[in-house]
């Protein structure tokens, strides 16, 4: 769902305001929408209330493309603990030609497609991911970072 979408308290609104400043510290280049999907009959039926969706737009390059990440952030409902919970992050990139490359932080952590980003990039990519893992999910006092992952 659009993050836009899901901003009904002020809590909600301050943290994908955080979300977005996390992002743009580490890619001050890139360009926020909150309103990645175009409301209409065929994506509402795709429609995920469980996620908060949004992207980024990046300039052209040393490679000349503009190019798009799409970020969704999943959100489960525990019933134990009777609270939402983020699940994890996924991400996708797009020229206007084609999807470039995706990613998920509920799997291993790693790029896969036809033309993933460089080594500094992907390091720069996951560091944000687990900021943002980090601001919506804070681990428990006594435990460590909420997500650790291996460098590649």
């Amino acid at each position: 769902m659009n993050a836009f979408s899901q901003i009904k308290t002020p809590e909600m609104a301050g943290k994908i305001t955080a979300i977005v400043h996390l992002f743009r510290q580490e890619f001050p280049e890139a360009r926020e929408d909150l309103r990645p999907w175009v409301q209409n009959s065929e994506t509402e039926e795709l429609n995920d209330p469980h996620s908060i969706d949004l992207s980024f737009h990046f300039p052209p390059g040393k490679d000349c493309l503009r190019w798009v990440l799409l970020m969704q952030i999943r959100v489960h409902q525990d019933p134990v603990e009777q609270m939402e919970r983020v699940i994890g992050i996924e991400a996708m990139s797009y020229t206007y030609q084609r999807q470039c490359w995706r990613f998920s932080t509920i799997e291993n952590w790693d790029f896969w497609g036809s033309l993933p980003p460089p080594p500094e990039q992907r390091a720069r990519l996951r560091r944000v991911f687990q900021q943002i893992l980090g601001l919506l999910n804070p681990p428990p006092e006594s435990s460590g970072a909420p997500h650790d992952f291996q460098e590649s």
